[in-house]
């Protein structure tokens, strides 16, 4: 009933948002991939839509829907998130559910922070606490970022630790970003750490590539690649999204 309440409460916070923000819709956001998994199950898909709107001049709300089919079941997860501050320094905390959901949370509670040093080093910080069909489980995720002039560049280190009533992990990731060209921009990731996406902590090692290319000064498209080993199997993944500011 928890739960049910949640929900509800996030798509009241949508429809408030949504109103009162009409005129001051920033930014939408919309992508789709799709998974091919080694061991011969069906293939993962998942699409994503989110709308970003300006609610005050220092504060930003968005809503995100993540509909997800995993092993022949899917869910749809709702977020809403408040977002304050501008460029490099950042603070938000968001509310997400998915009722009755079968790998999704069905509640989750989101908090993080980017906190500028000086004008090339920054601190990083995630925290969330998410409720699953079976278990409830803690992610936390802390890092430093260095950036630099050549290419607009910048560097992030990482590590990420995840527990749980029945059992907890910890490992590191790293992430690369540069402007190749002034419209293209490329990314690469890597991540040995625990992977918390369906409410079991497993072990992931995790190969990224990314490349985001501005059309016009308002719309951008990306591509992603993903390479992650999963234990059990082996998961590769193809993503494209588009975005849309105003």
């Amino acid at each position: 009933m928890k739960r049910r309440a949640a929900f509800a409460f996030a798509c009241v916070a949508l429809a408030g948002a949504g109103n009162a923000g009409a005129q001051q819709l920033t930014r939408i956001d919309v992508a789709a991939s799709r998974a091919a998994l080694s061991n011969g199950s069906e293939d993962w898909r998942e699409t994503s839509v989110a709308l970003s709107a300006a609610l005050t001049p220092a504060w930003t709300g968005i809503v995100r829907f993540e509909h997800s089919e995993r092993f022949g079941v899917s869910d749809t997860y709702v977020e809403v998130r408040g977002e304050r501050g501008r460029g490099r320094r950042i603070a938000y905390a968001a509310v997400g559910a998915a009722p009755d959901a079968h790998f999704r949370p069905r509640w989750a509670i989101k908090a993080g922070l980017a906190q500028p040093l000086d004008e090339s080093w920054a601190l990083l910080g995630d925290v969330d606490v998410s409720g699953f069909a079976f278990e409830d489980v803690v992610s936390v995720r802390l890092g430093v970022e260095r950036r630099f002039n050549l290419a607009n560049a910048s560097a992030q280190v990482f590590a990420i630790a995840a527990a749980s009533e029945a059992a907890s992990a910890a490992g590191y990731g790293w992430r690369l970003e540069a402007q190749a060209t002034p419209r293209l921009r490329l990314r690469a990731g890597f991540a040995d750490a625990p992977e918390t996406s369906d409410g079991s902590i497993m072990p992931v090692t995790a190969w990224s590539l990314a490349g985001m290319f501005d059309l016009s000064d308002a719309v951008s498209v990306r591509m992603d690649l993903t390479a992650e080993e999963r234990g059990r199997f082996r998961r590769d993944e193809l993503a494209f999204g588009a975005a849309w500011r105003f």
